[in-house]
């Protein structure tokens, strides 16, 4: 009798593990299926994430979970740990955290480059494509000012600032990478210099007491007033240029998401637009971000 029961002991207790395994085997599948992608929480970055969890969600059968992190550190830390796959950042904020954070890199293409290639070298970490815009500080002026003395570059700004006044945030004169640097390299001298919050740096513009403005290159500002961005011709300050930033496994195991990414294009002036539809008309990041995707042709349009 013993001998008998053994055999069908044994054969009920399979059955009662097989659920147990199967429902392991399609949660480890479904992990699988999910993309952590790690984003800031600031307008910019909030649309972008969006936009980066809407292209691979429509092309892809992956599902994107969004990893909140405050700093480029921790954002770091977190592709290096397996936390976080990929990220939408900048070349040139990884410089601090690949050991270079005195670099004297200032062209575009050789941050981006450089950057690239050490990332991957040493870290396993891999730079796609640049998306096409870049966010760093930069100066705009009134059309009208631009018009009239025909501006396209800071060397042309520099011929004339004598005659024009600069509105800038209070950080202005002190950070070696704003005030000292331009002064260094194109020898500014205005008119004056106005110090104001930076919530007040375009409403002095549009109060006609400045011309020129200090500003981030994507600033919603700089589309509400249709200011013209000037070109710093010498490259004095550094180039952020946008980029998507993935852990190296994710990367090789996953070249359909590496195709449909590299297709996310976006320049400053559709960036700025996109930061204004949500800072000034009161959009949503989600409904801007499909907006952005379906007249890119990424999306269907919903």
């Amino acid at each position: 009798m013993n001998s008998r029961i053994r055999p069908i002991a044994l054969l009920m207790a399979l059955l009662l593990l097989l659920p147990a395994c199967s429902g392991e085997g399609q949660k480890e599948e479904e992990d699988q299926k999910v993309i952590h992608l790690a984003a800031q929480v600031w307008t910019e970055a909030t649309i972008l994430a969006y936009v980066t969890q809407y292209v691979i969600e429509e092309n892809t059968d992956y599902t994107v979970e969004v990893v909140e992190l405050e700093s480029d550190v921790l954002v770091w830390e977190a592709l290096e740990n397996g936390h976080a796959d990929l990220w939408q950042g900048y070349a040139s904020s990884l410089l601090p955290v690949i050991g270079e954070e005195s670099s004297t890199l200032r062209e575009s293409d050789e941050i981006y480059e450089h950057v690239k290639a050490k990332a991957d070298q040493e870290y396993d970490i891999k730079l796609l494509d640049k998306m096409g815009f870049y966010n760093n500080y930069d100066l705009a002026v009134t059309p009208e000012l631009a018009a009239r003395h025909n501006l396209k570059t800071y060397s042309d700004l520099a011929r004339v600032s004598a005659d024009y006044t600069l509105v800038a945030d209070y950080n202005f004169y002190d950070r070696i990478d704003c005030y000292p640097l331009l002064k260094e390299f194109y020898d500014f001298e205005f008119k004056d210099i106005l110090a104001v919050a930076v919530a007040l740096k375009y409403p002095t513009v549009e109060n006609g007491e400045a011309d020129i403005v200090h500003c981030y290159t994507t600033d919603s500002g700089i589309t509400r007033l249709g200011l013209v961005l000037l070109q710093d011709d010498k490259n004095a300050v550094m180039r952020f240029d946008a980029v998507y930033i993935l852990r190296g496994d994710f990367y090789r195991d996953h070249p359909d998401v590496v195709e449909i990414l590299n297709k996310v294009k976006i320049d400053n002036l559709q960036m700025s637009q996109l930061n204004y539809e949500v800072e000034v008309d009161g959009k949503t990041a989600q409904e801007v971000a499909r907006s952005f995707l379906s007249s890119a042709g990424l999306i269907p349009e919903s």
